[in-house]
Order: C-alpha cells, then structure tokens, then sequence
C-alpha cells in the first residue's frame, strides 16, 4: 500500500472528501474524478482519493492517492487481496476521518465506500451512477453486497436523464435523494486547435477525411458497428481514414483481426496507453459514437469543445450532450448504414461541419464546463452537510 499519514498541522477546519474508486485507469469516469479531486476549493475542502489497486497513474493524476492494494500481475491474489483492501481501507478511513465519502463508481468502490463511512463515522456518503446498470453489473452477489452497502447512502449522483432515471426506478432512491450532476470538460485543455502528429504518424494529409472515435475496447462501445461503418464508407470514399483510440478491456485484438477481414489494415489505425487525448481530436474531421449504452460521454464533450461535428447514437445521455442537426446528427444504435449516411452528409459540406464544431464548442462552454461540475459538488457535499437534506431515512423508496 502506498505510503499514507495525516499529520497534525494538516487538520485545520477544511472538509474532508474521501474518493473512493477502484482503479486510477485511463477512462472518463477516471479522469472526471481526478477533475472534481484537483479543482476543489483548497480553502475548504481537503481531497483524497482512495483507490482499491495501485496503478501507475495514480503518481500522475496530481491529486493525493493512496492504494489499497498492488497492482494486477503482482504477488498478492483473491481472496487475500479483498481482505488486504478491506484492512487497508479500514485504518485510511480512521487515519483520514473524512467528512464526506464519496464513492464514484459502482459496485466494489460502492462496497469499500460504505465501509470507509462507517468505520471512519462520516456525516456524508454519496454514490454516483455514471453508466447503466447493465454496463456495470458484473454477478448477482456483487448487487446483492452492493445495494446492501447503498442503505447507507445520503444521495446518488446521476450524470444524466435517463441515469437518474434509473436510479429511482431501479435502485430505490427517492427522487429527492438523487441529483444530476452533468460531466464538466476543460475548455482550456480541450480546444480548438492546429492539427496535431497523428496525420503525419500514419502518413496521412490534409485532403484525407480522418474520422475517429476515442473508447476502451469493451463490448458496449460497439467497436464492431464502428468498423462496419468504416468499410462501407471506404468503399465510396477512397480518402476517408479512421483511427481508433483506447485501452484494452477486452475487445482489441477482436478489433485488430476485424480490421484485417475487412481489408482495412492501414486505413483504420489503432491506440492504446494515450493519456493526452486532447492531442487527438485536432487530427479528426469528424468524432463517432457507437456506443450502445452511455451515461454521458466525456469523449463527447471533449470533441465538441474542440470544435468537432458529432455522429452518436441516439443512447443514455447522448441527446442531453448533442442537440440533433445543430451540434451533431443523432443516429439508431447497431446501424452502421445510419452512421455511414450522416458521415456523408458531413463529408460532402464542409459548411455543416464547420457550423456544428462552432456550436458543439459554445455548448460545452455554456452547460459542460469543469468549473461547473466542480460548483456542483461543492454545493452538493456543502447541502448535505449542513443537515438541509432529510437523511438515510427515507432515501431509498423501497428496501
């Protein structure tokens, strides 16, 4: 476990705010709560994040980590590894004393939140959604141990409609314990911009229409609707090229061998371990969603902030990010024939792509900002512990 102790003179009268999360790896849900950790008001709040397993991103993020557990491929195993974490987690969270627990994703952070709020005796712990359910819900044991551990939730955080939905109908929460917090994007790192080296890296130029679309490889991400889509539109545009970034969570080399069935080596790029995608999106002409399932897609708004027209499927918070025909054009999951004729429209009118990137950006500055995500929080954490909010007792509708 990494290194950890609270010294006297850092007591003072800040709030302390325990993340807790399982792994620090390169993803949206990651890189919005080293957002919210990083851009806390210093004067008043005291961050720390808590990650179940080390990860080498964790000495990179700028926040103050502590691990709970090694890192995968390590010495340590189940079922040791579990009850290292939880005797880990129980002497943090004494050490720490946080006011606030916040958990921010499902299941086994959930599950090591609701400890930490209890051994540590925390006036407040938080749960957030980020995704459906059926993203996340890996066995019926880890939702039996998970909602056990929701009855001592104050509030769920919903980053959009339909997961705040969800969470009502499906998680039991009375509407007046959930909250929509919508992600926030930084507008000063994700901007328009000159072209990046992604075009000179894979010998492309400037009269190649470069389309691309940033997602770990996991099945939801529908990778294989996006290379679908990408031969079709090759067949008729010799000069359209795709690159694909992202780490691998299971569906890679799936991609990589599709890629050489559909003749498309060379034409469809892959990368993996890019912690800068803000160096990305310049080299794009166009940003793709083929997801089947999103909360609200931090991609999304990075690539309207940097001035990118959109095409996404009509899922989860997708048309709360995109107004359709105005930021980007809103397509059916599974059709990549959908997503081939909204690219066209793109490719053939330079005017529409330009009006959409210039109104993708003004949204995000206007609804999806980091200082607004950040105000959120503070807010939220400042709410519930002012004791305004009627507590555990009635925020689940139904045990």
């Amino acid at each position: 476990m990494n290194s950890f102790e609270i010294l006297p003179e850092e007591r003072g009268d800040r709030v302390r705010i325990a993340f807790v999360i399982g792994l620090l790896r390169p993803g949206g849900a990651e890189r919005q709560l080293i957002e919210i950790a990083r851009n806390l008001e210093k004067g008043r709040f005291e961050p720390l994040v808590i990650a179940l397993r080390s990860s080498p991103a964790d000495s990179e993020s700028g926040c103050r980590v502590v691990g709970l557990s090694p890192p995968k491929g390590s010495a340590a195993r189940l079922p040791w590894d579990a009850a290292l974490m939880l005797g880990h987690m129980v002497r943090v969270a004494r050490e720490f004393r946080p006011d606030v627990v916040h958990a921010f994703l499902p299941e086994h952070a959930t599950i090591f939140g609701a400890v930490a709020k209890n051994v540590s005796k925390a006036r407040v712990f938080l749960a957030n959604r980020l995704s459906e359910r059926k993203v996340y819900r890996s066995s019926f044991l880890m939702g039996k141990l998970e909602r056990h551990a929701l009855r001592y939730a104050d509030v769920m955080v919903g980053n959009s409609e339909p997961i705040v939905e969800e969470i009502c109908t499906k998680d039991g929460f009375a509407p007046e314990h959930v909250r929509k917090i919508y992600n926030g994007i930084d507008t000063n790192r994700f901007r328009p911009g000159p072209s990046s080296d992604v075009r000179r890296r894979f010998g492309w130029n400037q009269q190649h229409f470069v389309i691309g679309m940033v997602a770990n490889f996991r099945a939801c991400k529908r990778h294989k609707d996006f290379l679908s889509a990408a031969a079709l539109l090759h067949h008729e545009h010799r000069d359209c090229r795709f690159v694909l970034v992202g780490n691998d969570l299971g569906k890679l080399e799936w991609s990589r061998a599709r890629i050489n069935q559909l003749g498309l080596d060379g034409i469809v790029q892959i990368i993996t371990g890019c912690s800068h995608p803000e160096t990305i999106y310049p080299a794009l002409d166009a940003y793709v969603c083929t997801s089947e399932s999103e909360g609200l897609s931090n991609v999304l708004l990075e690539a309207m902030a940097c001035g990118k027209p959109i095409v996404a499927t009509r899922v989860g918070g997708n048309p709360e990010a995109i107004q359709d025909e105005i930021q980007g054009i809103l397509v059916p999951p599974y059709s990549p024939e959908a997503t081939v004729a909204a690219l066209k429209r793109l490719i053939s009118n330079p005017g529409l792509r330009h009006c959409m990137g210039a109104a993708g950006r003004t949204r995000v500055e206007r609804h999806f900002s980091l200082a607004a995500m950040v105000r959120a929080h503070e807010e939220l954490y400042t709410e519930l512990l002012s004791g305004n909010l009627h507590r555990r007792a009635s925020a689940m509708a139904a045990r």
